[in-house]
């Protein structure tokens, strides 16, 4: 929220486009990740087709929970931001840090799990661990851009630019982690629905 100054309502225009390119990054990328995880269902549900079953690495089921604390955190120092609480607002803002690190450390190891198995595997029966840590690996390359607006967020902190009436970057940056953690979330249902109506 910006207070109505001479130099505000100049900068307002410039943060409205921000935001909706920002906006707009988003439901691009959603729709790239749904085509993405319906192409997956399709070829793994495929009449014909023979892949190796497809078992997901321990890893990425714990890194689950560090990507939900992430957004928790960043979720917390928005609402301490807009009210002024400064302190609070840095830890909640370091602590999302943390654990956005926490993940890529989590998912760097479940991604080397699945491909150490798709090149394990038979020819032809590995296919579906290389999908799988393709979209893995494109998701945690959004992660990492994500880490890089966290770091520009805290620099920018540090440097005492946000307040009650200036916050809207901070805003963006939960957003986008919100968003992060739907898509992860989308893939893990994917994987696991994908498994169990071939079981069934």
């Amino acid at each position: 929220m910006l207070s109505n100054t001479a130099e505000t309502l100049r900068a307002r225009p410039q943060l409205y486009r921000a935001k909706l390119g920002v906006y707009l990054l988003i439901v691009s990328l959603s729709i790239f990740f749904v085509a993405a995880l319906i192409a997956y269902a399709l070829i793994r549900t495929s009449v014909g087709i023979q892949l190796e079953p497809l078992v997901m690495p321990l890893s990425f089921w714990v890194s689950t929970l560090a990507l939900l604390a992430t957004s928790f955190f960043l979720h917390l120092a928005v609402l301490s931001i807009r009210r002024e609480k400064q302190i609070r607002y840095r830890r909640f803002l370091w602590a999302a840090m943390v654990f956005g690190g926490f993940f890529l450390v989590l998912q760097a190891e479940g991604m080397w799990s699945l491909i150490r198995t798709h090149f394990a595997l038979e020819a032809g029966y590995g296919k579906l661990y290389g999908i799988c840590f393709s979209i893995a690996l494109l998701h945690a390359a959004h992660v990492i851009g994500g880490g890089f607006f966290l770091g520009y967020v805290w620099a920018e902190t540090r440097k005492g630019k946000y307040d009650h009436e200036r916050h809207w970057t901070v805003d963006i940056c939960a957003t986008y982690w919100h968003f992060l953690d739907v898509v992860w979330i989308l893939m893990l249902i994917t994987f696991w629905w994908t498994e169990s109506s071939l079981r069934s």
